[in-house]
């Protein structure tokens, strides 16, 4: 008899969640980055890691796209690019600026955070071994689509 309640008292509870009731969405929009060859103009992996007030934001990793979150309570970021080589390491210095708001999703996330007039750009007196940087769009509201590509 425990049983058939217990199995009943399940039964209501999950025809009783809406999709609303589930978040599924992330807090914040990452930013999309895609590492590109300079010279071909391809897309090509890269052996990096991100620093952010000298502390690791993402340890070393080999890719050719990243998502590097952002800070939620601030108009820009300063971001260390570090391409580590089987001999050495590199840095370059990304300023990455941004006007952060608000979108509403559903019920149950709440609200999400996104960033409109996003600038990058590579600060002066680097190594070199970024390029250039490309803003693809400055409206980061979706992780689903890159937002800057980034030549090497």
């Amino acid at each position: 008899m425990r049983r058939i309640v217990f199995l009943f008292m399940i039964l209501l509870l999950g025809i009783g969640c809406e999709r609303d009731d589930l978040c599924v969405e992330k807090p914040a929009v990452r930013m999309q980055t895609i590492w590109t060859d300079a010279a071909t103009g391809q897309r090509a992996p890269v052996r990096l890691m991100v620093l952010y007030r000298n502390d690791t934001l993402i340890p070393p990793v080999e890719t050719d796209s990243l998502a590097v979150p952002l800070p939620v309570d601030t108009t820009g970021v300063r971001l260390v690019m570090v391409r580590l080589d089987s001999l050495s390491a590199a840095a370059d210095t990304l300023d990455i600026e941004f006007r952060p708001g608000e979108i509403f999703i559903s019920k149950a996330c709440g609200f999400k955070t996104v960033y409109y007039d996003a600038r990058v750009r590579l600060r002066p007196g680097n190594t070199g071994w970024i390029a250039l940087t490309e803003v693809l769009t400055d409206q980061w509201v979706t992780d689903t689509v890159p937002h800057v590509k980034i030549y090497y």
